[in-house]
C-alpha cells in the first residue's frame, strides 16, 4: 500500500548552452618588400625581395544551433483565463489571520490520515507585506507501517491579491527526503522550482499564457469568488513539480455534516490534468479529481474533499475549525521570512 493520495494532493499542496569559441584565424599578410642597402653605385640597382605569405589556418567548424523541440500538442480548445477573470466579492478577506483548518482522512471508511490548514501573520518580505499560508499532512501510524508520508507546504500571497509570490515544501516519503523551492515570475505567467527528488536536485521551468498559481492558495483564492450553481472556471496550477490545468463546476447546493452540525455547502467538481511536457508522455497524463464542499455561507471556507487519484477515492472531512489559532511552530520553516 503506497498510498498515492498525499503526495499527489499535499506536494502538489522543481554547461549546455554554452557555445564553443572560434579560433581566430591567422590574417593573411602582405607580400613583405625587402630593399637592399645602399652600396656605391650598385645602390640603383636595389633588389626586391618577396617573402612568401603563410597560409591561412582552416576556420574551425561552427557549432551547429541546438534543434528546437518540437511543438507541443494542443489538446484545448478554449482558452484559461482563470479564477481572476470570475470577479472577487467585495469586502474584507473571507478568512481570518490565524484561521485553522483540520481534516481526518478516510479510505473506504479507515482512518489513514490528517491534513491541516492554517493562515498565518502577515510579514515583511523584498520588502513587501506578504501573508504566509501553510498546509501539513501526515500518514495514520497504521498507514506508515506499509509506507509513511508527512509534509509541510507554505505559500507566501499577496495580502489583497492572494496572488503568489513563491512556494516552499518539505515532505519524507517512505524514507525518501523531498523538498521545492518554486518561484513565480511577477506577472505569474512563469514558474521555476527548484527540487529534491530521489535523491537528485532538479530544476524545473514552465511558461503559461495565462496566471499561474499554485493549489492550497487556490483553495483560498476559490473563497473570495461569488459561488454558485452553474458557475465554471478554468485555472493553470503548478503542483507535484508540474503544471496541470484544472477545470471546475458548480454543480448545486449540498448538506455536509461538520462538527458544528449539518451544513449547507457548494458542491465543485474539479478535474486535473497534467498539461502536455516535453520529456514526458503526452498520449497517457496523470488525472486527478477534487470534490470540494464549500460552506455556502460568508465564508466560503471548505468543509470537505473527495479526493480521487491512481483508483483510489479518499475522503477529508472537517473535524476542526478555529479562527484564532495560536503559535506557528511547527507548520513554517525555520529558515522564512
Amino acid at each position: 500500500m503506497t498510498n498515492p493520495v498525499f503526495p499527489s494532493w499535499l506536494s502538489a499542496l522543481s554547461a549546455a548552452a554554452l557555445v564553443a569559441g572560434l579560433a581566430a584565424p591567422a590574417s593573411a599578410a602582405a607580400p613583405t618588400r625587402a630593399v637592399a642597402a645602399k652600396a656605391g653605385p650598385a645602390a640603383l640597382k636595389s633588389k626586391l625581395t618577396v617573402v612568401p605569405a603563410k597560409a591561412p589556418k582552416p576556420k574551425a567548424p561552427r557549432p551547429a544551433a541546438p534543434a528546437k523541440p518540437p511543438p507541443l500538442p494542443n489538446p484545448y480548445k478554449e482558452p484559461c483565463p482563470g479564477v481572476e477573470s470570475l470577479g472577487k466579492r467585495a469586502g474584507d478577506l473571507p478568512f481570518q489571520m490565524g484561521e485553522e483548518l483540520a481534516y481526518e482522512i478516510t479510505v473506504s471508511g479507515a482512518f489513514v490520515g490528517r491534513m491541516e490548514m492554517k493562515v498565518g501573520k502577515p510579514r515583511k518580505v523584498e520588502g513587501k507585506i506578504r501573508v504566509p499560508l501553510f498546509a501539513r499532512a501526515r500518514t495514520s501510524d497504521f498507514v506508515a507501517t506499509f509506507k509513511a508520508f508527512e509534509g509541510r507546504y507554505m505559500a507566501m500571497v499577496d495580502p489583497h491579491s492572494l496572488d503568489p509570490l513563491g512556494v516552499r515544501t518539505e515532505s519524507t516519503y517512505g524514507d525518501e527526503p523531498r523538498w521545492e523551492r518554486i518561484r513565480f515570475s511577477d506577472d505569474h505567467r512563469s514558474v521555476g522550482a527548484d527540487v529534491l527528488l530521489e535523491g537528485r536536485e532538479l530544476r524545473r521551468e514552465y511558461d503559461s499564457e495565462h496566471a499561474l498559481t499554485d493549489l492550497l492558495t487556490l483553495l483560498y483564492q476559490a473563497r473570495m469568488v461569488t459561488v454558485q450553481p452553474g458557475l465554471k472556471a478554468c485555472q493553470d496550477v503548478f503542483a507535484s513539480r508540474r503544471l496541470w490545468r484544472m477545470t471546475a463546476s458548480v454543480d448545486e447546493v449540498v448538506p455536509v455534516d461538520t462538527p458544528a452540525g449539518e451544513r449547507d455547502t457548494y458542491l465543485v467538481k474539479t478535474a486535473f490534468d497534467r498539461k502536455p511536457t516535453h520529456g514526458l508522455n503526452n498520449n497517457v497524463r496523470p488525472h486527478m479529481e477534487v470534490d470540494v464542499y464549500l460552506a455556502a455561507d460568508a465564508s466560503q471556507a471548505p468543509l470537505q474533499f473527495v479526493i480521487r487519484a491512481e483508483g483510489v477515492e479518499a475522503v477529508a472531512k472537517l473535524v476542526r475549525w478555529s479562527t484564532k489559532g495560536g503559535s506557528e511552530q511547527g507548520w513554517g520553516f525555520a529558515d522564512a521570512r
